[in-house]
Order: structure tokens, then sequence, then C-alpha cells
């Protein structure tokens, strides 16, 4: 269309050229008033040489183009979607363990003199809250944390107290808090902080093995008083805790993924309509990068399509013969086994192992689905590890190789176009002639119209007549679908000055064109490859009828 008011355009400059130099020409005292030119132009005013991937880009720019495995164009659409973050599924809640140590557990036996001293020790386990039930950590290691410890003693004695951690070491070294409680005679309290930042926590040591803190208090009373009733009372807190690694068995965790939607452009494009087509072989395809070092499941639990061709909202899962990814067909994604390991691994679902061919022919504008996947689906592995970032990403991508037949694809659109405006006093054109030059490289053949139409949506005419209908012809295609000679037709459109005269009130023009692949009517499977191109030739010929009064010519 736009080659076509170009070359309106190209008329109307060469035109006037051509009547402006009249008066350089002829010797005006010599003749009349009046004159009668006939002349005649002829002019290339548009040439192309189009790619397939041209043409694909017109309807389409959206999809990545891509050479595919065989050789031939596939239009690729994905979304990325990616598990919760792992912080909000593995994660150390806030820990609290409180101790007492009473005088009935203590032999005070010779401890009764100024200078005599007594040193009692005592063990205790701080055993884990975890995010589940089912969980067993075996070690972490700790990029922020805080260590609270608040006693208090009762004792009438002056004590000094030293509470081990033997399972928390930060470069070897266990972690120990001394306490002391210089004032004699009366109740003492007293708090300490400590960062755990960089520290790593060993709970393997008990005899459990996991979920498991010792802790060791040793309290040492130095003589003040025969009184020795009272207690030493400790609380131990673990807060804020986050983890650059954690290891151990984390049970049965639900990753959840967002909601996220594969926009399918090409059915979207309004100005695009396809009566029949088939993709020989379209894939669904989810490529998974896996840093989480924990056996895991992956399956879609919702699945939905907006069909263009029935105008509803379908359920993928609910359809005969689905997508094998939902929670009776879960997928075992690879998982690291090393720290540091991102695990890739991906599922391709095609014609022979679902109905993604059935979802494809009801001309999907877009499939939405949201993704679940669950850790540690067949039970207990004491070898699951994550770290601060480790994450399920999946690439969720719908596959169209340009391989199979298409019936009708039609298109229609209207511009504004005034004839008068571009072309002036249109009674100056007795002849005009369009003459379509097309070399075709693509498999498929090509019917347009073009119409003009008046201010009041009126059809005052035709470009084409209905034996001048098709302009391109398919190329030749070999037994394997490909095209082995470009299909040349010249197609020579002439409108008369009556034809002329009927248009001159064209204030629109509207196009449509319809194209089938070659050999349609038996089915014949096309493959559309890159080197595919469409070349152009369009030359004018206009004969002009000039009548010029020599008054008006200075």
């Amino acid at each position: 269309m736009k080659k076509l008011i170009y070359s309106t355009i190209v008329f109307g400059l060469l035109l006037f050229i051509m009547v402006a130099c009249v008066k350089d020409n002829f010797d005006f005292n010599r003749w009349d008033k009046e004159v009668s030119l006939y002349p005649s132009l002829a002019a290339p005013i548009a040439w192309g040489d189009l790619s397939v991937i041209d043409a694909i880009n017109a309807y389409d720019s959206t999809g990545s183009i891509v050479i595919n495995r065989d050789g031939f164009i596939s239009i690729i659409y994905n979304a990325n979607v990616q598990s919760n973050d792992v912080n909000d599924i593995i994660f150390i809640p806030n820990q609290q363990k409180s101790s007492v140590i009473g005088s009935s557990e203590i032999d005070f036996s010779g401890f009764d003199e100024l200078g005599e001293e007594l040193t009692v020790t005592s063990e205790f386990l701080l055993t884990l809250d975890m995010f589940n039930s089912d969980c067993e950590i075996d070690s972490l290691i700790l990029k922020s944390g805080m260590l609270n410890i608040t006693s208090q003693k009762s004792f009438q004695h002056t004590i000094a107290a030293k509470v081990s951690f033997p399972s928390i070491t930060k470069d070897g070294q266990a972690l120990v808090i001394d306490l002391n409680y210089p004032q004699p005679g009366h109740s003492y309290q007293t708090s300490f902080n400590n960062d755990l930042t960089g520290y790593t926590v060993d709970m393997s040591q008990t005899a459990t093995g996991y979920n498991e803190i010792p802790i060791e208090v040793e309290i040492t009373m130095y003589w003040y008083s025969n009184d020795n009733s009272g207690n030493y009372m400790i609380d131990v807190d673990l807060v804020d805790m986050d983890y650059s690694r954690i290891h151990g068995y984390f049970g049965y965790n639900t990753l959840i993924f967002d909601l996220d939607t594969v926009n399918i452009e090409l059915f979207k494009n309004k100005d695009l309509n396809i009566e029949d087509y088939y993709f020989r072989d379209p894939q669904f395809r989810v490529y998974y990068w896996n840093s989480y070092g924990i056996p895991t499941n992956f399956y879609f639990n919702h699945m939905t399509a907006y069909s263009r061709t029935e105008d509803i909202l379908y359920n993928i899962m609910d359809q005969e013969g689905s997508l094998p990814l939902d929670s009776a067909n879960p997928y075992y994604v690879s998982y690291p086994l090393i720290y540091s390991e991102i695990k890739m691994d991906s599922i391709v679902l095609d014609r022979d192992n679902s109905n993604i061919d059935e979802v494809v022919s009801k001309q999907p504008k877009w499939i939405s689905f949201i993704a679940h996947a669950h850790t540690n689906p067949l039970g207990l592995n004491h070898n699951n590890f994550a770290t601060d970032d480790s994450k399920i990403e999946a690439k969720v991508e719908i596959e169209l190789p340009l391989w199979g037949y298409v019936h009708n694809f039609h298109s229609s659109d209207t511009v504004d176009f005034d004839f008068n405006d571009i072309y002036g006093e249109t009674q100056m054109i007795s002849r005009l002639q369009l003459r379509l030059d097309m070399q075709n490289g693509l498999p498929v053949e090509a019917l347009a119209q073009l119409y003009f139409i008046d201010e009041n949506n009126i059809i005052l005419d035709s470009l084409l007549y209905e034996d001048e209908g098709k302009i391109i012809a398919a190329a030749d295609v070999d037994g394997e679908g490909r095209v082995i000679d470009f299909a040349r037709k010249i197609t020579i459109l002439e409108m008369d000055r009556d034809r002329v005269e009927q248009i001159k009130e064209t204030k629109k023009l509207v196009y449509r064109v319809q194209a089938n692949s070659s050999d349609y009517d038996n089915q014949t499977l096309v493959k559309i490859y890159d080197d595919y191109r469409v070349k152009f030739d369009i030359a004018v010929e206009a004969d002009f009828e000039i009548d010029i009064d020599l008054d008006t010519i200075n």
C-alpha cells in the first residue's frame, strides 16, 4: 500500500516538471491561444527484495525467529519464571532455651569458709524448632544472626560463669562466653549479645545427630556465706539467623512459581486471520536451572489458554491427552550434588507425548500457568543442601516450526487516500497502466484486491478484475517441502480515462490479501527457510491529455 501511495506522488511530480518545461520548447507567437498536448510517461516506481524474515516481522515482531535444529525457521515465544525465594521456604526460626542450676543439684561439702571456691558444670541441649516437622539439619554457615544470653544468680556467693557452645565455631575455635557476677550477697542479673556472622553450626555432634546445639555451662562460686540456697538461671536466644549454606534433610516443601503468561502474538494480531492451518511439529519446552541441592519434582497445577478460534478461555489440563506435566505426572528435575553448581535440565512436549498440536490448533492468544515443585518427593535424603541464593528458574517456551500448510491466510486494512490532492485534475490522465513483475521464492501463492472508497464509504471501483487477482504464484517445492525455484508472474493493470474519472472522488483505499501455501488442496507440507525471499519491480506508464490556454502563460 505504501508503494502505491508513493507511486501516485511520483506521477504528480513528473507531471508538474513536464508542464513547467512547455514554454521553453515552443514559439508561442506562431500559434493560437490554445494547444493540446498528448505526452506519455513510462518509469519504474518501486522495486525490492524482501526476505521471509522481514515478512514475518511485519506481522509479529515479538516472537524470536530462529533457525531450528533441522535448518528451517521457527517462531519461539517464551516466559521466564522463578520459584519462591529460598529464605521463604528453608529458614531458621528464632530459637530459645532456658536452664536452671539449683542448689539441690550441687554438693557443697567442704565449701564452708572464705577463700574456698566450688566449680559446677551442667550440660543441656538447645533443640531447634525448624521450618517443617520433618526437617533434620546437620549443619549451617551463618551469614548473620545474634546470640543473646540473659542470666541471673540468686546464690549469696560471688560467681564467675563460662558458657560454651562446642558445635558453634569460627576459624576452628568454639564460641565461649564469660559472665561475671562480682557482687555477693544478693541476686544479680547480666546480659550478653554476640554477633554470629561467619560462624559454622555443626549439629551432627549429638546423639541424635541433627537439630541440636549442645550448651555447656560452668559456674565457679567463691564462698561468701554459709547460706547455700539459691539457683543459677540462664536463657539463650538465637535470633535473626540467615545462612549462607545449610545442609541436612529439608523434608517435603512446596515451591510455588508465580502466575506467568506466554503471549503468542502471531494469533493476537487483529489484522491477521487464518481459515485453516497446520503446524507439523509444535513443541512445548520447559528449561530448568536448579541450584537447590535437593531432589525436586516439577509440575503445572494451572494452565489455561484463550482460544482465538473459539473465543473462549479453556483449561488445558482438563483436555484429553493433556500436557503430561500435572500433579499426577510430575517431572523430576536434575539437582546439583555440590555447592556452587547449577544443574540444567529440560523437558520437551511434542505431538508424540502430549496434546500440544491440539492446543496450537485453537490459535491461543496466550497461555497462562502456575507451576509447583516439591522437595524430597520420594522421602529421606540427608544430602540436601541450599545456599542463600538457591532457586529453581524455568523458561517456558512454545516453538512453532514453519513446517506445515496454510489456507486463506488473509488480512485487510484501510488508509486515507485523496485522489484529487495527489493527481490534481484527473482529466489530464487518459490512460494509466501499472506493471507488476513478481519473483516469488516462497511456497505461498497470494491473491490481492484494492478498493477505491469515497467519503461515504461507497466502493467506486476495484483495481483488479477477477482474473487478475492472483498476483503472486507459489514457488515450486520438492518432495521435502523445500523451494527449488522462483515462480515469476507479470501482472499488467490498466485503467482508461473512464475508470480514472470513476475513481477521482476516492478518499480511502481498502486492500485485502489472501494467501495459501503451495498445493494446499492436497495438504502438501512446506518448510520455510531463512533464504526464501520475494523480489518485485513495479513500473508505471501513463498517457496525458493537457489543454493549455496560452493567455494564462506569462
